[in-house]
């Protein structure tokens, strides 16, 4: 099995990896855990709820096919599918759990969705992302950053909707996240960790990074 990604539950101690198999574990202290296929699909992104409880997986074919799916994990029952028209580039549930965000790659870019029930919430997001490949909330959901390959930090108000402010940065990073209270911008590119000021875009230090991902 090819590991694609993990994420810590800060619960337990336990975390999550999923699979080109389309398996989803949750990994425990005992270094067995708990090992489901969940699709028949290659598994590309998962995303935790807060509530350690439930998770948003991405399932792709490769072709045609894009699905978000939400698991109850504590039953290991699927909530709701959501089919999309495009590939999905981010995936993230919003700091206290109340909205599921979806970066597409369609020119309506990041979607909002209700993490209940999978209906998407309009004008949550009223000026079109574009393509973002990383989105993070703050604690409090009233704003995001999001990050997009052409090169742009984006800072959105979540109560209105609408573009705060626009960084330029580093462009074609991937596997980017955030730290220290998303003042600092990590992403790979070129065999090289970026490691960015996400106030002002400006790049801190590369370090070497070959055959990370």
């Amino acid at each position: 099995q090819k590991t694609i990604t993990a994420l810590l539950t800060k619960a337990d101690g336990s975390f999550f990896s999923v699979g080109e198999d389309g398996f989803v574990i949750r990994w425990t202290h005992d270094g067995i855990g708990e090992h489901y296929q969940v699709t028949d699909l290659k598994v590309k992104k998962i995303a935790l709820h807060p509530n350690g409880k439930h998770v948003a997986i991405y399932e792709p074919d490769g072709y045609s096919v894009h699905r978000v799916s939400m698991w109850d994990w504590s039953s290991l029952t699927r909530t709701f599918v959501i089919t999309l028209n495009s590939e999905v580039t981010a995936l993230d549930f919003t700091a206290k759990g109340s909205y599921l965000a979806i970066g597409t790659s369609s020119v309506d870019g990041l979607i909002m969705v209700n993490p209940s029930n999978g209906q998407t919430i309009p004008n949550k997001i009223k000026q079109y992302t574009g393509i973002v490949t990383m989105f993070t909330s703050s604690s409090t959901e009233k704003s995001a950053v999001m990050y997009s390959p052409t090169g742009n930090i984006l800072y959105y108000d979540l109560l209105k909707g609408t573009l705060k402010t626009k960084i330029t940065t580093e462009t074609n990073l991937t596997d980017v996240g955030t730290f220290l209270n998303n003042r600092l911008l990590v992403g790979l590119k070129n065999n090289l960790l970026y490691i960015i000021d996400a106030t002002n875009g400006q790049t801190l230090k590369g370090l070497d990074a070959k055959n990370a991902h």
